[in-house]
C-alpha cells in the first residue's frame, strides 16, 4: 500500500516511445531503479491492457509509438485517493441501478490494478445498510439519471397514494436526491408550471420526449428548493418546538444535531429539554413520536394536541 503507483513509468516509457527514442524493458528498468523484469511487466500492462499502441522495433531494440493521437489515460492516484474511490463504491450499494454500481467496480479494479492495495479487503471493512427505503425499478433509475445528465424532458405516469390517484405530467428533471432512504426527483412540471418534487418509486411508467421547452433555472433556484422542501427544519421558521426526553432517550437525543441552532438544557432529574426550530409539524411530530413515553412535548401547543390525539388512535387499536 506504501508502493508507489506506476503512472509516472507508464507515462515515460509512452513519451519516449512516441518521440522515437525507442525505449525498452533496460532503459525503463535504469531510469526507475527497478527490475528488468517488473519494467517488463509495466510495457505488457500499457500495451495489453491500456491498449497502448507500443511496437517492437527489432533494428533499434527498442518500442515506437504507432498512433501518435493516442494518450495514455491521464491518471495519477495516490493510495488514500484510491481508497476513497472503494469507499465510494461501497456507499454506491445505495444505488439502484445495477449498471452503474458495475461501472464504478470496473473503475476501481482498473484503478488498482498495478497498485498493492487490497480491495476486497478494504471493502470488507465498510458496509450500507437501508432500512425503510421505497425500492425503485433500475430503468428508471438510469432513465432519469440520463434525462439529468443530458438535460433531456420525460413523460411521466406518476401515482400519489396520498391522493389515491394517478396523473400524466411532462417534466424537466433539475435535481436527484437520496431522502432518508428514499430517491426525489425534483424537476419543473410543465403541466403545473412551477417546480415539483417526485419520488421515483411512484413512478409508474416515462419515457425520453423531445422538443420541450428547456426551462431556465440557476443553482440557487434548486437549492433554495430543496432547502424549503426537504428536511424536518426546512423552509421559514414557523414553529419553536420544545420537548422533554427522559432516561436513555434523553442520551440518545443528545448525540444528534438535530438544527444547527439547537438549544439543549441539562436538568437535575438527568433529563433534557431541546429547543429547535421547524416550518412544519408533520415530520418532527413522527420523529418525536418514535421516542415513545420517553418524551414529552412542551411547546407548541398545535403540536401536543395532535400527539394526544394520535395516541388517543392508537388506545383504540389495542384497548
Amino acid at each position: 500500500m506504501t508502493r508507489k503507483l506506476s503512472f509516472e513509468r507508464y507515462r515515460w516509457f509512452y513519451k519516449q516511445a512516441k518521440e522515437n527514442q525507442f525505449p525498452n524493458a533496460f532503459s525503463l528498468a535504469k531510469k526507475f531503479e527497478i527490475s528488468t523484469k517488473t519494467a517488463q511487466r509495466d510495457i505488457e500492462f500499457m500495451r495489453d491492457r491500456i491498449a497502448a499502441p507500443l511496437e517492437y522495433d527489432v533494428s533499434q531494440k527498442g518500442y515506437y509509438c504507432s498512433d501518435k493521437n493516442f494518450e495514455l489515460p491521464p491518471v495519477w492516484l495516490r493510495s488514500d485517493e484510491i481508497i476513497a474511490y472503494i469507499l465510494a463504491e461501497r456507499i454506491a450499494t445505495a444505488i439502484p441501478d445495477e449498471t452503474l454500481k458495475a461501472s464504478l467496480k470496473t473503475l476501481i479494479e482498473k484503478i488498482c490494478i498495478d497498485s498493492d492495495i487490497n480491495i476486497q479487503d478494504i471493502q470488507q471493512k465498510f458496509s450500507l445498510t437501508n432500512i425503510r427505503y421505497s425500492p425503485i425499478d433500475s430503468t428508471v433509475f438510469n432513465d432519469v439519471v440520463n434525462a439529468l445528465i443530458n438535460e433531456q424532458s420525460l413523460q411521466i405516469t406518476y401515482h400519489s397514494p396520498y391522493q389515491n390517484s394517478t396523473s400524466s405530467r411532462k417534466i424537466y428533471p433539475l435535481h436527484l436526491l437520496d431522502y432518508r432512504g428514499s430517491w426525489y426527483l425534483v424537476a419543473w412540471c410543465h403541466s403545473k408550471q412551477e417546480m415539483r418534487k417526485f419520488m421515483l418509486s411512484r413512478i409508474v411508467e416515462h419515457e425520453l420526449i423531445q422538443d420541450i421547452p428547456k426551462p431556465i433555472f440557476t443553482v440557487t433556484n434548486i437549492k433554495d428548493y430543496l432547502r424549503e422542501n426537504f428536511g424536518l427544519f426546512s423552509g421559514e421558521t414557523k414553529y419553536i418546538v420544545k420537548a422533554k426526553f427522559y432516561g436513555n432517550a434523553a442520551d440518545l437525543a443528545m448525540e444528534q444535531i438535530w438544527h444547527k441552532n439547537q438549544i439543549v438544557t441539562k436538568t437535575d432529574d438527568g433529563s433534557i429539554v431541546l429547543e429547535i426550530p421547524v416550518s412544519e409539524l408533520d415530520e418532527i411530530r413522527n420523529e418525536l413520536m418514535s421516542f415513545g413515553s420517553f418524551v414529552e412535548v412542551l411547546e407548541p401547543l398545535e403540536l401536543k394536541n395532535q400527539i394526544l390525539l394520535e395516541a388517543k388512535k392508537m388506545c383504540k387499536l389495542y384497548l
